[in-house]
């Protein structure tokens, strides 16, 4: 009796502390709802007390009897700690029942349950002591156990690892869109290269046009001082014949000396015809006289060879006369024929040199205005140079920014490749990871199924056993001991495997957010480089749409010119002067 009376005393205050703690609990009911992830302590407690009730189900499954005898004086305490584990037992087989779905009761049930700890114990306990007494058990687990705690945080691992999987699936579908918009502008660079390719050709074609134009220019060029040189071998000409002419007037000037000397010789003909008739009237008047004398009188001899030598004198000055009037005749034939050649030549050179005169200043018209329109075409040409000379100096920046653009587009596929393998990589390590964790959770639900298994072989042992312990409860001090000792060793298996798996989390974690980082940054880079890169071709779009504009003026401008030049005032080719 007295025994009895010290159980109930020992067991009425260990309810006392129990309803204290229903108590304090019940002031504060959210905080086992709210500190469900902060008390990794507790947890941890738990977890040995669960690696514990495995050590008691591996003894009961190897068959290890208890076979020591309590001490009489010891009997009360070895009772309450029996009832307790018992009560702790039944609650863990309510926690599993409701991991299982064998609970039929709801989440506001379990809420109640958590938030009224201290009736649920009293009433677990009042149950116990009629169990103990009637040996009825029941099979259920409930929230506040050891397995229903480590079965939730299970329950909530696998609901965060589900909670993973469409994340994971989503940035890979992100991934994917991504990738798609790269190729999308990769193939709108490669257009754009394409049709700058084809206007570089264009250019290409207007420089050669350009360059073909300016070769039909110089051989323009060529002929107009062909031209030159002809006109100047004219100019030589005009030159030559104006010497002649000089030499001719010259010449004509010595004919008007000669003229005078003619005239001379007439005006001596002239005297001569009267020296003659003078001659002659004498002749007569001596004849006369010298009949009238020799009729008269004698002439004296002396007057006689005087008039003789002047007869002589007078003959001979007639033969002088008849050859100068020969002469005379002669070199008016002459003189006249070389007047009539002289005034032919006179004639021919003056329209010569009207048609050399008008010739030549058409010819220095059109030299003048060639060589202005020379001058022009030198500057045209200089301007055209310069215009090519920068357009080739734009095709050569144009050339190096295309190659800088092949090889960004390079850079740009190279880095899509290794965006792809990395994707690949992070695909295949998500794959990795979810077949891991897959396998992980299908394994450790295989465990928990097995241990579910042994911890309901356990109960059945533990119903059959009920009344063997009832009967025997003698040497649980070693047994006690032997399970501090297991549960020493469970607490630090369990420790190794939540340290494990919590680095394992952690690594991949990090991993994945190193990766997604690192995936991020590139195509933030990717996405301001190809920001820039669309700007640049919009300004070098612009600056060969201004050039296209400058070069189509130029063109046109130089295409008129020459149409002008060639249909209007084209090369005066000179006749042959001869």
């Amino acid at each position: 009796m007295e025994e009895t009376g010290a159980s109930t005393s020992q067991f009425t205050r260990e309810e006392s502390l129990e309803e204290k703690k229903g108590l304090a609990e019940e002031k504060c009911p959210g905080q086992d709802d709210n500190n469900d992830m902060v008390t990794a302590d507790s947890n941890n407690e738990e977890e040995t007390k669960d690696d514990n009730l495995r050590s008691l189900k591996n003894s009961h499954l190897e068959g290890i009897s208890l076979q020591t005898e309590p001490i009489e004086d010891e009997k009360g305490f070895d009772q309450r700690e029996n009832a307790s584990k018992q009560l702790n037992e039944v609650l863990a087989v309510n926690r599993l029942q409701t991991a299982l779905g064998l609970r039929k009761g709801t989440e506001k049930e379990e809420v109640e349950i958590k938030s009224t700890p201290s009736s649920v114990v009293a009433s677990s306990k009042t149950e116990v002591v009629a169990d103990t007494s009637s040996s009825e058990i029941p099979t259920r687990f409930e929230s506040d156990s050891l397995e229903g705690r480590y079965i939730m945080k299970l329950e909530r691992r696998l609901a965060y690892l589900e909670n993973l999987i469409p994340q994971c699936y989503a940035r890979h579908e992100e991934d994917a869109i991504f990738k798609q918009k790269l190729q999308e502008k990769i193939h709108q660079l490669e257009s754009q290269l394409e049709e700058e390719e084809i206007f570089k050709q264009k250019l290409h074609r207007k420089i050669d046009q350009l360059a073909s134009q300016l070769q039909e220019r110089d051989h323009y060029r060529q002929n107009d001082q062909k031209t030159t040189r002809q006109a100047g071998k004219m100019a030589q000409l005009r030159k030559t014949l104006e010497n002649e002419m000089t030499q001719c007037h010259s010449q004509l000037k010595g004919m008007g000396e000669i003229e005078a000397v003619d005239q001379e010789h007439l005006q001596d003909h002239a005297q001569l015809k009267e020296a003659d008739s003078g001659g002659e009237e004498t002749e007569k008047k001596v004849a006369k006289d010298s009949y009238s004398h020799l009729k008269e009188s004698c002439c004296s001899k002396e007057r006689v060879e005087v008039t003789a030598a002047e007869l002589q004198l007078v003959k001979e000055v007639h033969r002088l006369k008849e050859n100068i009037e020969k002469e005379l005749q002669d070199t008016k034939r002459k003189t006249d024929r070389h007047f009539k050649t002289i005034e032919r030549k006179e004639d021919e050179d003056a329209l010569q040199l009207g048609e050399l005169n008008f010739r030549q200043e058409g010819r220095e018209k059109t030299m003048a205005q060639l060589h202005s329109k020379a001058k022009e075409k030198d500057h045209q040409k200089e301007n055209k140079e310069q215009e090519i000379q920068g357009a080739k100096e734009l095709l050569k920046e144009i050339d190096k920014r295309v190659e800088g653009n092949e090889k960004k587009v390079a850079e740009y596929a190279l880095q899509l490749d290794k965006m792809s393998s990395r994707i690949e990589k992070i695909e295949k390590t998500n794959d990795q990871f979810h077949s891991q964790m897959v396998k992980e959770t299908n394994h450790q639900l295989e465990k928990m199924e097995k241990e579910i298994r042994d911890l309901k072989e356990l109960i059945k042992g533990i119903c059959q056993r009920t009344e063997k312990v009832e009967k025997k409860q003698a040497d649980q001090g070693s047994h006690l001991e032997e399970m501090d000792s297991r549960v020493e060793r469970m607490k630090t298996a369990i420790d190794q495997f939540h340290l494990q798996l919590e680095e394992l989390r952690s690594f991949l974690e990090e991993k994945m957010r190193n990766e997604m980082r690192d995936v991020v940054d590139e195509v933030e880079n990717q996405r301001v480089f190809l920001s820039t890169h669309e700007e640049n071709m919009a300004l070098l779009r612009r600056a060969l749409g201004n050039l296209n504009l400058m070069f189509q003026r130029d063109v046109s401008t130089l295409n008129r010119r020459v149409d002008t030049l060639l249909v209007s005032n084209g090369p005066v080719v000179p006749n042959g002067v001869g």
